[in-house]
């Protein structure tokens, strides 16, 4: 148990940069965007588009549970929130990517959409629920997966 600290709770040192200055915040905000949370709307040319003030009054709830925690920064952390509600096009930003209704992740590369399991029948942007942030990892398999089905 790391505890409370400066170090774990603002990431000082970790080798992967924050959006966040708080581990708390950062945790909640990197997570899965969905039409259901009403954070957004994925709109009929397939851009996500936050709805700010509602993602707004999420953070000032946070933010009151979080005036116990000696490092919370409300305004940093706001800034960084600002900076964070821009429109995703997961078309074009390759660290974002749709989730279905189903819960598979949608990527786009080489000009194609394609899912977690490399299926490559895109089933169209009313179908999508949400965003989140690429996990590198299952993009990569996916990626393998699609380049052994294309060399067939």
């Amino acid at each position: 148990n790391k505890g409370l600290s400066r170090d774990y709770c603002c990431r000082y040192g970790d080798s992967n940069p924050a959006e966040f200055p708080c581990k708390y915040v950062e945790e909640y905000f990197s997570s899965i965007f969905n039409v259901n949370d009403g954070f957004g709307q994925i709109t009929d040319s397939g851009i996500w588009k936050f709805n700010k003030d509602k993602v707004r009054d999420k953070f000032k709830d946070l933010s009151k549970t979080m005036k116990i925690c000696p490092f919370f920064d409300y305004m940093s952390n706001k800034k960084a929130l600002t900076k964070y509600l821009k429109n995703i096009n997961p078309k074009t930003m390759n660290q974002w990517c749709f989730v279905d209704d189903e819960g598979h992740s949608w990527y786009f590369l080489r000009k194609v959409w394609f899912s977690d399991e490399a299926d490559l029948d895109f089933p169209g942007f009313s179908k999508m629920a949400g965003v989140k942030k690429t996990d590198k990892d299952a993009k990569s398999k996916a990626v393998a997966i699609l380049d052994d089905t294309l060399k067939k």
